[in-house]
């Protein structure tokens, strides 16, 4: 029987529950909590296996958590964790089959996110720093934090920031990145694609590594910074030698390209406060206010 479940409104319930109930565990009737209210910069943990996680921003100092699987195959926790939030997707049965769940999670803006997938795909927009992994999943992310954190296998990832802090590693998946400023930038991948625009490099050293994959590096033509380019094939630099941002590529076999400024477009300024009102849920989540 298929369960749809809104933990942001526990209407069909008579009573209330502690925040560190599950969410329909069995034959248990206890209600999931309608928020658990945390610290604004609180960390929240966020682990799902197949289906699709959203995370969106909210100006209240709580975690409220939607839910949508088959309760037959997948446990959903929703619970305390320490001084912040954990939230985990579960397969009921040992094989670990069918365990599926689409959340929708809203976080105080600030918040300190730690969001786990296997091949659900993810799309999220935040304020505090983040840190995302991924296998197969692909993620979508806004964010107008300082610190961003990824690790993925094969999925795809893009990500639009303000002023960041990034440290990326993926195997064979992509990753696309437009900041206003890359502050401090550390990037791999074995044969993954690496594309950033930025309008500039933070001051220090930046580097950028892959086996086959191809990088691309879009800066505006005025940008101060000196890059070292290092290949199979030899070594190359370009750009002004005394430049404060110092970036070095080093590639086996991937192609690397650096190009100016878009002509019709600037590079991404901070991201919004979230993709949809924190009040709106997808189509098959219930909620009544």
């Amino acid at each position: 029987m298929k369960h749809v479940l809104a933990a942001a409104i526990a209407v069909l319930f008579l009573a209330p529950c502690p925040a560190s109930a599950s969410l329909k565990d069995g034959d248990d009737t206890t209600p999931p909590p309608e928020r658990i209210e945390i610290e604004p910069d609180a960390r929240v943990k966020i682990s799902n296996i197949n289906g699709r996680i959203e995370v969106r921003v909210w100006d209240q100092a709580a975690v409220r958590l939607a839910a949508r699987y088959e309760e037959k195959d997948t446990h959903v926790t929703f619970e305390r964790d320490g001084s912040g939030v954990a939230i985990e997707v579960r397969p009921r049965h040992r094989d670990g089959r069918g365990a599926t769940a689409d959340l929708v999670v809203d976080v105080p803006r600030a918040a300190r996110l730690d969001v786990n997938s296997v091949n659900a795909d993810i799309r999220l927009a935040t304020g505090g720093e983040l840190d995302v992994s991924t296998v197969n999943g692909d993620a979508e992310i806004e964010t107008s934090g300082s610190r961003v954190s990824i690790e993925s296998v094969n999925g795809d990832i893009e990500l639009r920031a303000g002023d960041v802090e990034l440290r990326a590693q993926t195997v064979s998946g992509d990753l696309e990145v437009q900041a206003k400023t890359i502050t401090d930038l550390s990037a791999k991948s074995v044969s993954g694609d690496l594309e950033f625009e930025a309008q500039a490099l933070g001051a220090g050293s930046h580097g950028v590594k892959t086996h086959s994959g191809d990088v691309k590096l879009r800066l505006p033509e005025s940008a101060s910074v000196h890059i070292e380019m290092k290949s199979f094939g030899g070594r190359r630099t370009l750009g002004q030698p005394g430049a404060d941002a110092k970036l070095r590529v080093k590639t086996f076999s991937g192609d690397v390209d650096l190009i100016g400024p878009k002509t019709s477009q600037a590079p991404a300024e901070p991201a919004p406060a979230g993709f949809d009102p924190a009040g709106a849920l997808p189509p098959g989540f219930v909620a009544v206010f």
